[in-house]
């Protein structure tokens, strides 16, 4: 079995692309075979500091089907220098079409996610796409994939197999519910997993209905969780010579976050008062209306609120027992009003 990664322009039907990251993957029909040859000449990644290659001697190889967080947690490691390896199934990403694009496969989405990145198509559920997997993991550093845990199971993609021939390896599963859980094998995207951890929820506190945060933002925080994970994981390995498994699932992940301030007074055990931060609970917590604008306002330090106090003409607020500390300004932070603002410019404020 050869798995040759080199240089590539992809030909399809008659019609040849390539594209502005490492490489670009070819229609369904193109790959499905024993012999696995795509192209892939190292380039230059781009750094997010423009000098450094942290992660330059280390190559990541992920199974990764348009997944955001894995997505993006891959995008991230190799502007650090990682080597990424994209493997995509014979379909393809789904967001290599999604929304606008110059070239087939290109699209924006796709763009923003993939940098940076080698990529090669290979069907799993196959006997020489499995072959194909294992050969190129003998080699790698991390291999991380977000399939449900019975699919993992079925393809045989299990930690216990690759450390055969790779007992360093890093293994990371990126799933929607922890493993061990009872929705362990339940789909999760962005949408399910903001209204599964209350994200949702907490957005009917400060508007009329349950509303999801215009974001992908379960995918992008668990992706910052997936980062985190694998550099302790090769941080242990330097120290101890071990591989280990990880799991990073994103409603644990996405709860975890939602909880670090909204647990409040359940914290405690008896419960010292109700759950749910209350400053950001305020229903007037917005930008609020200029008279040319709006205008973000968070007040936060004693002196900044005697300056926002003497800004609304109302001095003497500052001696208010309501707002004589951090913890009154937080109970009563509904009682502010920053209505007066509409009566100056935004650029009045930016002090």
């Amino acid at each position: 079995l050869d798995v040759n990664i080199q240089d590539q322009k992809f030909k399809d039907q008659g019609k040849s692309y390539s594209s502005n990251l490492w490489n670009s993957v070819p229609e369904s029909n193109l790959i499905n075979k024993a012999t696995v040859t795509t192209s892939a000449k190292k380039a230059n990644p781009t750094r997010i500091d423009g000098q450094g290659s942290f992660l330059n001697q280390f190559r990541m190889d992920v199974d990764d089907d348009s997944d955001g967080a894995l997505s993006k947690h891959e995008r991230d490691r190799a502007d650090l220098g990682a080597d990424v390896i994209k493997i995509e199934t014979p379909q393809g990403d789904v967001t290599r079409n999604m929304g606008p694009r110059k070239n087939p496969g290109m699209g924006a989405v796709f763009l923003s996610t993939n940098r940076n990145k080698r990529s090669i198509v290979l069907d799993l559920r196959t006997r020489e796409g499995k072959d194909a997997l294992l050969k190129i993991v003998d080699t790698a550093d991390v291999f991380m994939h977000n399939m449900r845990p019975k699919v993992a199971k079925k393809l045989e993609l299990s930690f216990e197999r690759f450390t055969e021939n790779n007992p360093k390896l890093i293994y990371c599963a990126a799933y929607g519910f922890r493993a061990d859980g009872p929705r362990a094998n339940d789909p999760a995207y962005d949408d399910i997993i903001q209204a599964a951890s209350g994200i949702a929820s907490l957005q009917q506190v400060v508007s009329d209905q349950p509303r999801f945060v215009p974001t992908i933002v379960a995918d992008k925080t668990t992706s910052y969780n997936l980062l985190a994970a694998v550099l302790a994981a090769l941080v242990c390995r330097e120290r101890s010579g071990e591989g280990q498994s990880i799991e990073v699932p994103m409603f644990e992940s996405l709860v975890d976050n939602v909880m670090i301030e909204h647990l409040y007074g359940a914290a405690f055990e008896p419960r010292e008062g109700q759950m749910g931060y209350a400053r950001l609970l305020n229903t007037g917590r917005r930008p609020y209306a200029t008279k040319d604008g709006f205008l973000a306002v968070l007040p936060y330090s004693d002196e900044n609120w005697r300056r926002m106090f003497e800004i609304a003409g109302q001095p003497g607020l500052k001696d208010d027992p309501r707002f004589s500390s951090q913890s009154a300004r937080v109970d009563n932070a509904q009682a502010v009003s920053y209505t007066h603002l509409r009566a100056h410019e935004t650029s009045l404020h930016l002090v």
